[in-house]
């Protein structure tokens, strides 16, 4: 008596409404699932060459990678669920500071009608001379704050919105430098603004989370250092 045998593996799939489809389409119909693995590994042994029958490592082998496949899977299903939470989480987070001042970095700062521009930045040594520059939009410089000596470590400013020759600038975006002398020389410090957060964007997968700072637009969520 014959053995039957399968020549053409694509029929063997169509048989068991397993065809294969083209790779643009996605989806879990596109995906084999256990119930689709036990049909085949079924149907290879019903048609498997009785002189040369699979052996218990091979088979083993097969039911192994499987499981680690489907343990892929669940795995990925659940850190896909952790990251959705986490996202909610920084969301509602990020919600709660709608109105509220942030310091984040950046090198321009709103200088509100009436108020103050703030903003901080980091000595990583002790320094003989801290100066903060502000020039208007057109690059022009309005007002240079002497701070003096500093030590290491973060260094905080405060601009009234007086210029230097004592007049009242108009409300508006200025940008900020902070320059420390080492040994007789200037190097410029990475500067932190406080501004307000106008709104929050919601992005997609894939993307970080970010809030709408005032007079520095979408900035990072997670580059927020602390709240004004």
């Amino acid at each position: 008596m014959n053995t039957p045998t399968v020549q053409d593996p694509t029929a063997l799939f169509d048989s068991l409404g397993l065809s294969r489809k083209p790779p643009a389409q996605t989806g879990p119909g596109n995906q084999l699932q256990q119930q689709d693995f036990i049909k085949l590994m079924v149907t290879e042994l019903n048609h498997q060459d009785p002189f040369k029958p699979m052996d218990n490592a091979e088979m083993a082998a097969q039911f192994a990678n499987f499981a680690t496949v489907n343990g892929i899977q669940g795995l990925n299903d659940t850190l896909g669920g952790m990251q959705d939470a986490f996202t909610s989480s920084q969301a509602l987070q990020a919600a709660t500071l709608v109105g509220k001042r942030v310091v984040v970095p950046g090198d321009t700062g709103v200088l509100p009608a009436g108020g103050a521009l703030e903003g901080k930045a980091t000595l990583e040594q002790s320094s003989g001379q801290v100066q903060v520059r502000i020039s208007d939009p057109s690059g022009a410089l309005v007002r240079v704050l002497d701070l003096g000596a500093q030590s290491a470590g973060d260094v905080s400013f405060q601009w009234d919105g007086l210029t230097d020759d004592g007049q009242t600038a108009p409300p508006g975006p200025y940008r900020v430098q902070v320059v420390a002398q080492y040994d007789g020389r200037s190097q410029g410090l990475p500067v932190q603004i406080a501004a307000p957060v106008e709104s929050v964007e919601l992005a997609g997968p894939g993307h970080p989370l970010k809030v709408n700072v005032e007079g520095l637009g979408p900035i990072d969520f997670s580059d927020i250092s602390a709240i004004a």
